[in-house]
């Protein structure tokens, strides 16, 4: 049986619909994605209340959606809100209003929730196992910290890009007063989570902000790959963006290569929150993550319908098999293919002298290699490289996770 599972996210600043296929030998994929800039929780730091052209905005963009949803033939639909709503005293008049208008039953999660699922939409699409995972949003930031792949501790902030932006004025051309008094109240708000300080772990950075980070920086180096999930970056490398950023006035920043000009005027509050994360926890390297709330519900129900574990055993594997299915490949040959490289791989580990990594690695081309021929077999090989850099799941691509395995080996192979 398949089913096609539609999945709306209201967030302070953005919303985004998603609408995900499951097939019926259990493959899925995404089929549609659209994405409207709200600024839903602009106005809300000094009345804490939703503005009525934000909600009729909102209210304009559930409309459409909706129409998208039918279009699209989806047959659930899963409606979120996060910070704005959850905080704005006139949130439960403005959920009446979306069903009244609409028929959309959007519900608001608590920063709890949002942080779960976030971490569900993470945990099964990144190969981690140690971090701190937040996501930064226009109105809030939740943080988690994973240990050994699970979830330990959760808190939401009310530090959002939108809301900080208002309240410091960091829209347009900005002077050290205003950038010391608003890493002070962050740093202030940060140090007050006991679990948080010398983590020494990764971060991993879910929402606009950290997407637009990681777009300019591949742009600022030539990155060749159109990609920013499992992107990583270096604290040197942010801080540098970060002072180029708080060096420019908003028209400047408009031009910068990789950033969204609807972000423009949102990116020194946002890049501000993860220098801070950077100094409280005195972690060196950050990861991007594509996937996040949205993946999370969706797939907190694939799992429930097909009684598989909430956390994907291995999720390299796991999205190569996916994408195998998906394709409708060859499962027998693949997996004979897979077989054979796994015991060449012992058979010369005395050589070689690789990793459990390099197994891997090894075998999911082993998986894939031959994955083009459902396109053609002439130039099947071509077919493969495109469809597994192409490919575009909420589970991890192989080639995603792939791109960011692969390293030079150190050892020259040589026989002697």
């Amino acid at each position: 049986m398949t089913e096609r599972i539609a999945v709306i996210d209201l967030g302070s600043n953005s919303a985004r619909l998603i609408v995900m296929h499951i097939y019926s030998n259990g493959a899925y994929n995404l089929v549609y994605h659209q994405k409207e800039t709200l600024r839903l929780g602009e106005g809300m730091a000094d009345s804490a209340l939703l503005r009525e052209d934000a909600m009729q905005r909102a209210v304009d963009t559930a409309k459409t959606f909706l129409h998208m949803c039918q279009l699209m033939k989806a047959d659930k639909i899963m409606a979120v809100a996060t910070a704005a709503v959850r905080n704005a005293k006139n949130g439960p008049d403005f959920l009446a209003r979306i069903l009244k208008e609409t028929g959309l039953p959007l519900q608001t999660i608590s920063g709890r929730d949002e942080a779960r699922l976030g971490y569900i939409g993470v945990i099964n699409t990144l190969d981690i196992s140690d971090a701190l995972l937040f996501d930064l949003g226009g109105g809030s930031i939740e943080l988690s910290l994973i240990k050994n792949r699970k979830l330990q501790h959760t808190v939401s902030l009310p530090l959002g890009a939108v809301n900080l932006t208002e309240k410091f004025a960091t829209q347009n051309k900005i002077n050290d007063d205003q950038i010391t008094e608003l890493s002070a109240y962050i740093m202030r708000s940060f140090k007050k989570i006991p679990w948080l300080a010398n983590l020494s772990l990764p971060l991993v950075g879910v929402g606009g902000t950290v997407r637009n980070i990681a777009k300019m920086e591949q742009k600022r180096k030539s990155y060749p790959f159109n990609k920013v999930h499992n992107y990583r970056l270096g604290r040197f490398s942010i801080n540098d963006l970060w002072k180029a950023l708080i060096a420019s006035d908003l028209k400047q920043r408009q031009n910068f290569p990789g950033l969204s000009s609807e972000r423009a005027d949102l990116i020194v509050a946002g890049t501000t929150v993860v220098m801070c994360l950077f100094e409280i926890t005195q972690s060196n390297r950050l990861i991007i993550s594509g996937c996040g709330v949205r993946e999370g519900l969706f797939l907190s129900h694939y799992f429930s319908h097909t009684g598989q574990p909430e956390i994907i055993a291995d999720t390299l594997l796991h999205s190569a098999y996916n994408m195998l299915l998906f394709c409708k490949g060859d499962l027998a040959h693949a997996n004979y293919v897979a077989d054979l490289a796994d015991t060449m791989f012992n058979a010369w580990q005395e050589l070689h002298q690789l990793d459990e990594r390099d197994r891997k690695l090894l075998r999911v081309a082993g998986l894939l290699h031959d994955i083009g021929i459902t396109i053609n077999y002439y130039d099947h090989t071509r077919h493969s490289a495109y469809l597994v850099e192409n490919a575009r799941q909420p589970a991890t691509t192989a080639a995603s996770i792939c791109s960011r395995w692969v390293r030079p080996n150190r050892r020259a192979f040589s026989t002697k």
